[in-house]
């Protein structure tokens, strides 16, 4: 009863098309998460270029995105299509269950299975490596997001981006500044905590967050740093913005930043690749 309320009030999807009927195409499949719930995964890629799913040219690294509330795949399109053409990168993304042309309700585990339906096609079906996987998580979005990076497979993850992110649902509200840590400490779990599971998050993470956000504070972005147990690796964005605006008010900053992190993060995993290269050896000639 209590997370059957929690969600109704928590996830707002946009109401759907009536007759629109799912067309599937070359950059768009439904694939089966394990709840069981159908997700609907869409492709983009730089200036439209011709690769499809079925035949498939991956670019050197791959974008996963997570949208906000009140939002899908097909009012995201174009700002997914910004994204990949000004990173040069193929992004894919997905709707959650009761989003879009996805099955089933909207729910936190229902987010956390479409995440790890679309991370397993780009392994299995697109033939990524972990390595060349970056996420970025938006508002809502940054709970999937954070899930996955948070999970031990995702170890070796390329990073994380994280704009506008939740720290916890509890923590979103403004009367949350008023109560003790320990309560809120305790009300956490309830819903998205990502506070809790960032903990356990290794590779590099950028975050982008409006001071004038009245939806989520920036103190959650704060509190998310505050909890990290490894260095973000790069510096975050806080910018004179509110929560749906800052791309277009900063556009340049925006990207910039973004295509900066995505610089750091490969000179990161070559020096890794190299050490580990420099271990195998080492250990190659001890075995000898």
């Amino acid at each position: 009863m209590f997370e059957s309320l929690t969600n109704s009030i928590l996830f707002k999807p946009p109401p759907r098309t009536p007759l629109c009927k799912f067309r599937e195409d070359s950059k768009n499949r439904l694939v089966r998460s394990v709840n069981a719930d159908t997700i609907h995964i869409h492709l983009v890629c730089p200036w439209d270029n011709d690769t499809s799913i079925t035949n498939y040219t991956g670019t050197e690294n791959i974008i996963l995105f997570f949208h906000g509330n009140n939002e899908d795949i097909n009012l995201g399109r174009s700002y997914c299509q910004w994204l990949a053409d000004e990173t040069r990168m193929n992004v894919l993304t997905c709707d959650y269950p009761g989003y879009g042309f996805s099955t089933g309700e909207p729910s936190e585990e229902g987010m956390k299975s479409a995440a790890c339906a679309m991370l397993d096609f780009t392994l299995s079906k697109l033939k990524h490596q972990m390595s060349e996987i970056f996420i970025l998580g938006k508002s809502i979005g940054s709970a999937p997001a954070v899930t996955l990076a948070s999970l031990p497979p995702c170890v070796d993850l390329g990073g994380i981006i994280l704009v506008a992110p939740v720290a916890s649902a509890i923590r979103c509200l403004s009367a949350s500044s008023k109560l003790p840590n320990f309560i809120l400490q305790a009300m956490d779990s309830w819903c998205l905590p990502n506070i809790d599971r960032i903990k356990y998050v290794s590779c590099p993470v950028q975050f982008v967050h409006g001071l004038q956000d009245n939806i989520v504070p920036c103190s959650n972005t704060h509190m998310l740093l505050d909890a990290m147990r490894f260095p973000p690796h790069t510096t975050p964005l806080f910018v004179e913005a509110g929560h749906n605006d800052i791309e277009s008010k900063f556009q340049s900053l925006f990207i910039t930043t973004i295509k900066k992190f995505l610089s750091t993060c490969a000179e990161r995993h070559q020096s890794k690749s190299a050490y580990d290269d420099m271990q195998n050896a080492s250990v190659q000639i001890i075995e000898y």
